[in-house]
């Protein structure tokens, strides 16, 4: 998954404005900081946004206000013990510039470090990073990063290894989002502990794309030493590092004595408390849930089924976060059963988002989505919810039979002499299977016969590049609406763009969103490009997650961040 601001939104015609989760988090920490709330109502506020007790304890204390000794646990907890986490793939390298695996991101985002990450509040602050300067024209970041700091072999983290990183990045990194940002910067070592990032053009989501595991810095010599076989033997500056790979079976961390650069929402400020950090490779969500009832596994995600008897289960705590993820399906327009727009938005009239919200996620799981970017990420406009094809399987009929595809006598819909019998993929995950058949019996009622195909995560990222599958039923994980370009830009047409999406009208956009450094006339910018995939279809918008993390007792003070994200340095084993 990819994952990891946040802005308002403008729109070209007045309307109701609904504030998006990130609005509201800033309004929250404005309201606060300006003391226009007292405690008690800031705790109120921030427990409906779905905040967890230890980030609003965290904002509390950002702020100044005193929090009390319970909230702010793990004050001083003794290191050892051991962890370990459910997860439903093995990461096929942890080489981040070789993948965008989300199974591989959620362990290589503990291993590297980034120059700077998002706080609580939603802003950027330094990690490897001490201070920065931006120039007047928007062209030239320089960075003063801070001293001490190591890498887990010991050698120095310093200027040449991010002149380093982004060179290799933008030279190997094609799977990585940040590919072609890195292309576009020059980087210059200033001295030791400076550098310089030149760019070609103001680019309004660097901070964002650069804040999380994808823009980790890599340690120079071991990296060119490990040659080909570096995605098994990552190095970096985060709190843990790899001890052993198990393929296809277990990935075993362990915590790194010398971590210096830690968020400021930890307490902890050095290394973490939990010395070995495991993550178990188990497909099936039930066998997931099975573990952690054993004990085989202390973390997993909860699904619909399996939420109600762990919410009342007093050996478990349950972390939820709102993710800024979507949920889609993609239509591949440049296959011939996808070229029509009229079949592709009588697909869209055929999904019924309530249905699957209320069966696949039922239990608070997901919400309805509508439009190319959610609720959860900034750029949501809610006036474009109109324009998004709602569920009328009637219209669906109507133009299909427009298109020229009549009822056959079994039902699904004809056009000289073939079928309308377009090939799905997605992963073996179990809910992607549950979702892929609940859409396939979704548009049977309209006349289509979908051929449903499930493949690991990585031969499924490996497959779709070469553009032979009709529709794709994925979701993607980003926090800026720079993910549009990620993921539909002409650009990416041989890497992340899997629909093999083209509209020189959108990629235009594209562009111009990541040169606008206003962030208000920046969401416009999105808003018209939104119109546009709205009209085109690449994707059909299903679902935005709420993610339910349980997590076993044992397991002291782990949190999540508000979108997603697990917490561990002030984490602690209570055996």
């Amino acid at each position: 998954m990819l994952v990891n601001g946040r802005t308002g939104t403008r729109v070209f015609h007045e309307r109701v404005h609904r504030m998006t989760h990130q609005d509201s988090i800033r309004q929250l920490v404005s309201d606060l900081e300006h003391r226009r709330l007292d405690r008690r109502a800031f705790v109120q506020r921030a427990g409906a946004l779905g905040l967890s007790a230890r980030a609003t304890a965290m904002m509390l204390g950002a702020m100044g206000v005193a929090t009390p000794a319970v909230a702010m646990t793990a004050a001083a907890q003794e290191p050892g013990g051991a962890m370990t986490r459910a997860v439903t793939t093995d990461p096929e390298t942890l080489d981040p510039h070789m993948t965008s695996n989300g199974s591989a991101w959620t362990v290589f985002t503990t291993i590297y470090s980034s120059l700077v990450y998002q706080d609580i509040d939603l802003t950027f602050k330094g990690l490897l990073a001490d201070s920065w300067e931006i120039s007047e024209d928007n062209l030239e970041l320089t960075f003063v990063l801070k001293d001490g700091v190591t890498f887990h072999d010991g050698s120095v983290c310093d200027a040449e290894a991010v002149k380093y990183t982004f060179e290799r990045l933008a030279a190997v990194g094609a799977k990585n989002p940040l590919y072609e940002m890195a292309q576009a910067l020059t980087v210059e070592v200033i001295d030791p502990l400076t550098v310089k990032f030149i760019f070609e053009e103001p680019n309004a989501a660097f901070f964002n794309a650069i804040s999380g595991g994808y823009g980790g810095i890599f340690a120079p010599e071991a990296t060119e030493a490990a040659g080909d076989d570096y995605g098994r033997q990552p190095v970096g500056t985060n709190a843990f590092k790899l001890k052993d790979w198990q393929t296809g079976s277990l990935v075993t961390l362990e915590s790194f004595p010398e971590t210096v650069a830690v968020e400021g929402y930890f307490e902890n400020q050095g290394a973490p408390y939990i010395e070995e950090l495991s993550f178990k490779v188990i497909p099936e969500t039930f066998a997931q849930v099975a573990s952690l009832e054993t004990g085989e596994v202390d973390a997993a995600e909860l699904t619909a089924t399996d939420l109600p008897r762990f919410e009342n289960n007093d050996q478990y705590e349950i972390l939820t976060s709102t993710d800024a993820e979507l949920g889609y399906l993609g239509l591949t327009r440049i296959r011939p059963l996808m070229s029509d727009p009229n079949v592709r938005k009588a697909i869209a009239h055929a999904i019924n988002r309530d249905e699957i919200v209320n069966t696949i996620f039922e239990g608070g799981l997901a919400e309805p989505a509508y439009t190319p970017l959610p609720p959860s990420v900034p750029g949501y406009d809610e006036s474009l919810v109109e324009l998004s094809p709602q569920y009328d399987v009637e219209a669906a009929k109507a133009l299909l039979e427009e298109a020229g595809w009549v009822e056959g006598d079994d039902g699904i819909r004809e056009k000289d002499g073939e079928r309308l019998a377009p090939s799905l993929y997605t992963t073996t995950a179990t809910t992607s299977g549950q979702l892929a058949t609940l859409i396939q019996a979704q548009l049977r009622l309209a006349g289509i016969e979908v051929e449903i195909n499930q493949l690991e995560v990585a031969a499924l990222l490996d497959f779709t590049p070469k553009g032979e599958h009709d529709m794709l039923l994925l979701s993607w994980g980003w926090s800026d609406p720079d993910v549009l370009y990620l993921f539909l830009s002409t650009d990416r047409m041989e890497t992340s763009n899997r629909v093999h999406y083209s509209n020189p009208d959108f990629d235009a956009l594209l562009v111009e969103g990541q040169q606008t450094m206003d962030q208000e006339a920046r969401m416009a910018v999105y808003l018209e490009a939104q119109k546009i995939l709205l009209e085109d279809l690449p994707w059909v918008p299903l679902y935005m997650p709420i993610t339910k993390l349980a997590v076993a007792k044992r397991v002291q003070g782990a949190q999540v961040f508000p979108t997603g994200g697990l917490l561990l340095n002030d984490a602690w084993i209570d055996d």
